[in-house]
């Protein structure tokens, strides 16, 4: 996920487009990742993409991976509540 959202920052504005427009980042979200998730907001970018500019469609696509990586992160470093209050028990 870090690598793509590297990759959306770092190429070219019509790579973004050509590869927005046919679906290829939800697809590959979706169906290789697994996260239905990140995939149906991505789409929600692609209903909204004639009012955004290439440059904005990139920061649009990057802005919602970056926040999605920070919520996974901050998932996997996060002790569950339950969890929590079991340490404080102990």
């Amino acid at each position: 996920m870090k690598e793509l959202c590297k990759a959306v920052n770092e190429v070219c504005s019509e790579a973004i487009l050509f590869h927005f427009g046919r679906g290829d980042f939800q697809n590959w979200i979706r169906d290789v990742i697994g996260d239905f998730e990140l995939a149906r907001s991505i789409d929600d970018i692609k209903r909204c993409s004639r009012q955004l500019s290439e440059e904005g469609c990139r920061q649009e696509l990057a802005e919602r991976l970056r926040i999605h990586i920070f919520q996974l992160e901050t998932k996997e470093t996060s002790p569950f509540f339950g969890e929590r209050r079991r340490e404080q028990a102990h």
